[in-house]
């Protein structure tokens, strides 16, 4: 274990000894500058650099994502510090965050703005989803967001921009293929076009992938015989098809998203199940006065989550969400800024199947919610303040109101951030079906240093500790068949995650860590009890490396490796208490190679090279076996922007 582990160690070394060619200074310095100066609104709304901005940040832009072969978001969220991947039932397999099981409600997905999450469940559903190839920058809150982003926002924020017409600047394509020694892999084919007219500005996307998740076993036991699935088949499927237009332009933005997600649930029932979501906003940004910007918004959501087409006649359920916002962005003065807003959406749940009703006799049924969230920005000589809170109301679960406090200072080579904050999920429809909950809430405390060892290498610390009060928890040994749903005491984390960038002219290498322990858990469910330090499914250890380094002016190496230490899981050799399964390190290299003079760009490369054997872990007491992920692939990309 300790020599996979220094696999980490020997990669970031080797590449830093390997920077080449040489260039001045002040160019490796200006690589690292625009890196740390780059504009983000994910944790602030208004525009501020990464060093400034109130929140434990990580962001991947295009090159980065393109040259480390990450076809879809779950790659992508495999290489941040404290994030892990983990499996729920039918198949599905889902994040947790800095130790805690994320997959119901508790992190936020934004696609160019538009709430990601199923609405049924709020689940999260990766694996060939989330597709990168028209992505164009990917930005992470470690760290709780629902004062700015409501109740799916409790734990983190996944913000996705994909590419507009300033990026595109015509029309592009790209054709990617995925080998697994026994089968296929990945097949992915994307087109876009943006450009501008007059004054307006506009895009659209196309992309369409096949994936298959594993080309192992899923080995599971249901108490009685042991099954075994080959997954390298048809039954191991993971397809995506994405449709993604904006228009903006004299301060109106148009966005119109389809998105039909397919696995197959060989979990339960041997079937084809879809996820299924449309998305459609407008909004108007008006100048109202110096200063001044208020922006209404409008926005639509149909997610048909869970859907099995085979059962269509019994089993169709879809949630539709009707959002209205208005928004105020207030720079009263130079050094203090004002974000403000109200909302209200309403969530409308319709079961089309024979005879099926929701809890009120009705194959209808609705719930609404309304918000007010402020925000102040106050930078001082001493210090950068962040003071906001939101309050919301669901018309059947409660209220909730979350405050948030910050504070950021850059001085010269040296940040230093102190986060406080409030966080909560509120219920969805299914999760009110047959239970009586009400929000759950998280106290979050985050510190977080970085200093600029070199011109070229920055390195950052941070600390967290979380806790979540009446957690929303399904299946627990609390709950009934007749109400699914409960809130149990209390669950929690605290831990370290840390980076080190290095940016020059010969090309980068990020090298992470991150460790957490079980914070005050009382949810039986998430225990393990042999160690409570940990909490079920998530590895305790990450540490990743991942660079890019130029060898000549057309031929880059992207190198990965990834480090997860051991986790514990139910499964069909333990079935009465978790078993520890071993940690595994994953290894991935890309070449990305483009012509000169043209705008072709082809990589090769290979995932998982020595075909370790990972699997995801179950995040609570009655998810099912781990899933077995990838075993080694080679990939094959063709990339053109005309």
């Amino acid at each position: 274990m300790k020599g996979q582990t220094a696999l980490c160690f020997l990669l970031a070394s080797g590449l830093l000894q390997a920077q080449a060619p040489p260039a001045k200074d002040q160019n490796l310095a200006a690589e690292l500058e625009d890196l740390l100066n780059t504009p983000i609104t994910v944790a602030s709304t208004k525009a501020m650099t990464i060093r400034e901005s109130p929140g434990i940040i990580t962001v991947f832009n295009r090159e980065e994502i393109v040259a480390s072969g990450a076809k879809d978001l779950l790659d992508v969220l495999r290489l941040v510090p404290g994030f892990e991947i983990g499996t729920d039932t039918q198949g599905v397999t889902s994040v947790f965050v800095r130790g805690i099981w994320g997959h119901e409600g508790k992190v936020l997905i934004r696609v160019d703005g538009q709430e990601a999450n199923e609405l049924r469940f709020a689940c999260l559903y990766l694996g060939n989803s989330f597709l990168t190839e028209t992505v164009q920058r990917i930005e992470i809150i470690r760290g709780p967001g629902s004062a700015t982003y409501g109740g799916f926002a409790e734990l983190a924020v996944v913000n996705i921009v994909t590419r507009g017409a300033n990026e595109l600047k015509g029309a592009s394509g790209s054709v990617s293929v995925g080998k697994t020694p026994d089968s296929w892999g990945h097949q992915t084919l994307s087109a876009s076009y943006g450009d501008v007219a007059g004054d307006f500005k506009y895009s659209v996307a196309a992309v369409g992938s096949r994936g298959n998740r594993s080309d192992q076993d899923f080995i599971s036991w249901d108490g009685v015989a042991t099954t075994v699935i080959p997954l390298k088949d048809n039954v191991g499927y993971q397809n995506d098809t994405n449709i993604n237009v904006g228009v903006q332009g004299k301060g109106l933005g148009v966005r119109f998203i389809e998105d039909r997600y397919a696995t197959f649930d060989y979990q339960s029932s041997n079937a084809r199940m879809e996820f299924n979501h449309r998305f459609a906003e407008v909004n108007y940004a008006w100048a109202a006065a110096e200063g001044l910007t208020l922006t209404p918004k409008l926005n639509y959501k149909r997610s048909q989550g869970w859907f099995y087409p085979s059962r269509e006649a019994t089993g169709d359920k879809e949630v539709t969400r009707i959002t209205g916002e208005l928004q105020g962005l207030w720079d009263l003065t130079k050094d203090l800024n004002l974000v403000f807003g109200g909302q209200s959406f309403r969530d409308e749940g319709v079961a089309r199947g024979s005879g099926q009703l929701w809890d009120n006799g009705k194959d209808t049924i609705t719930y609404t919610t309304k918000a007010l969230y402020a925000q102040a920005l106050w930078n001082t000589p001493l210090v950068n303040v962040t003071l906001g809170g939101r309050y919301e109301d669901h018309s059947s679960a409660g209220s909730a109101f979350v405050p948030r406090f910050g504070l950021t200072k850059v001085m010269g080579r040296f940040h230093a951030k102190l986060l406080v904050a409030k966080a909560f999920r509120t219920p969805v429809i299914e999760n009110l079906e047959g239970s009586v909950v009400h929000p759950e809430k998280t106290t979050a405390y985050e510190v977080e240093v970085g200093y600029q060892l070199t011109p070229q290498m920055l390195l950052t610390v941070n600390g967290f500790s979380l806790r979540i009060q009446d957690p929303i928890v399904f299946g627990s040994i609390a709950a009934t068949a007749a109400n699914p749903y409960t809130n149990l005491p209390k669950t929690g984390s605290r831990g370290l995650e840390s980076t080190l960038a290095v940016r020059g002219a010969w090309g980068y290498l990020n090298v992470t860590g991150a460790y957490y322990q079980a914070n005050s858990n009382q949810v039986p469910d998430y225990a393990v009890p042999q160690n409570d330090r940990t909490l079920l499914g998530a590895p305790r250890l990450k540490l990743t490396a991942y660079a890019n380094v130029i060898l000549t002016p057309s031929l880059s190496l992207a190198p990965s490796v990834i480090r997860s230490g051991s986790y514990y899981a139910y499964d069909q050799a333990h079935a009465l208490v978790p078993g520890e399964r071993d940690g595994k390190t994953i290894l991935n290299v890309f070449a990305n190679y483009r012509w000169q003079g043209t705008k072709l760009l082809a990589s090769l490369g290979v995932a998982n090279l020595t075909d370790a054997k990972l699997s995801y872990g179950g995040g609570y007491i009655s998810a099912p076996s781990p899933n077995p992920a990838q075993g080694r692939e080679v990939t094959l990309r063709l990339g053109y922007n005309f």
